[in-house]
């Protein structure tokens, strides 16, 4: 997949329908998606394969633009949603992060993680602070620790 555009019907019509009502404000459903696919085509490099739906899906959902039952809590989704506005008012912050912490993304070759940093689940009631919080997730966990990891975001 080459584009977010290409998955197609009915997909896509879910995704706008799933997605639509969680947007802010200042959110438009061409902008959530471009964003959407330029962090799934970078974890689709870390997992050596093209994009996919899934791929789409579990950034949207630790984004909280993918509906999740349960819920996240309150604290989780509203810090999620003000960092998020980041990504979509500037796009070059998510090109400076991943070359800055993933450099070997644009290198030839299987990915061969040099991360500062060890990536693991968070613990339940975590609340990312930053986008550098964030992306470390979306890239690198794989899909069944994504899940974990927003199952025990949930609320009570």
């Amino acid at each position: 997949m080459e584009t977010w555009q290409e998955i197609g019907e009915p997909n896509l019509g879910l995704m706008r329908s799933a997605i639509e009502p969680r947007m802010s404000g200042s959110e438009d459903f061409t902008s959530v998606m471009d964003t959407t696919f330029r962090i799934a085509r970078q974890r689709s490099s870390v997992f050596v394969h093209s994009p996919t739906y899934l791929d789409l899906e579990i950034v949207a959902s630790v984004l909280c633009w993918w509906p999740l039952k349960p819920e996240p809590t309150p604290n989780y989704t509203s810090q999620v949603t003000q960092l998020r506005g980041s990504l979509l008012r500037d796009p070059a912050d998510i090109d400076s992060y991943l070359s800055r912490y993933f450099p070997q993304l644009n290198e030839p070759g299987p990915f061969q993680p040099s991360l500062p940093f060890v990536i693991g689940v968070p613990p339940p009631g975590w609340i990312p602070q930053s986008i550098s919080d964030l992306l470390p997730l979306l890239i690198t966990l794989p899909a069944d620790a994504v899940v974990n990891f927003l199952l025990s975001q949930a609320g009570s």
